[in-house]
């Protein structure tokens, strides 16, 4: 018996330190992730179901710009635009994940802990306001919500450069609502149902 308890504590020591060792993004290894931001279903780390998003601000992002990530989740696409030079303002009302990874990686990536919607005090608009700062990229990805932050973020969309918005809700009302300010250039199919990232640009 006391074999077997020593056993499980040590089981237990190793669990815990492969549990608390980070791991590291597969689109660039100098980015560090704690084990929680991996997909709790296919164990994917972010960025890896959507290569194009993160070719996207490699071939876009440039230094000292500023980039918005709404619907930030663990921050994967946060840090790269981080490492590419741009400023980076993360918003995510959950933030449990993105705030342990930006302890990981020394980051100097704003995080405002807010949902952003159409309402006032919590459009992205009002967020930049009080920021006072515009974004010259968006990347936007809140799984349903999307119409109602383009309809907040009217003045950050006429600054904008590129976006890239993932949409699996009000389809024809979102893209109506972007293709007033800026041109669709591309359309990346997702896995889930409905649901594919617009790339929009100047």
């Amino acid at each position: 018996y006391l074999m077997l308890k020593q056993t499980l504590k040590k089981l237990k020591y190793f669990w815990e330190e492969f549990r608390n060792k980070p791991l590291r993004l597969d689109y660039n290894p100098k980015i560090l992730m704690c084990r929680e931001s991996q997909r709790p279903i296919r164990r994917h780390l972010p960025c890896h179901k959507e290569p194009e998003t993160c070719k996207w601000i490699d071939d876009y992002v440039k230094p000292g710009e500023v980039f918005f990530d709404v619907g930030a989740c663990a921050g994967g696409y946060s840090f790269i635009a981080e490492l590419k030079g741009a400023k980076v303002y993360a918003f995510e009302p959950a933030p449990h994940l993105i705030k342990k990874n930006i302890e990981m990686n020394h980051s100097a990536i704003r995080l405002a802990e807010e949902a952003v919607s159409n309402e006032p005090g919590k459009k992205l608009d009002d967020f930049a306001s009080n920021l006072d700062v515009l974004p010259d990229h968006i990347k936007i990805d809140v799984d349903g919500a999307e119409l109602a932050v383009v309809q907040g973020a009217e003045n950050c969309i006429k600054s904008t450069k590129p976006m890239m918005i993932e949409i699996s809700e009000n389809k024809e009302q979102v893209l109506s609502l972007m293709e007033k300010h800026m041109t669709l250039k591309s359309v990346y199919k997702r896995e889930a149902p409905n649901t594919s990232n617009y790339l929009f640009v100047r």
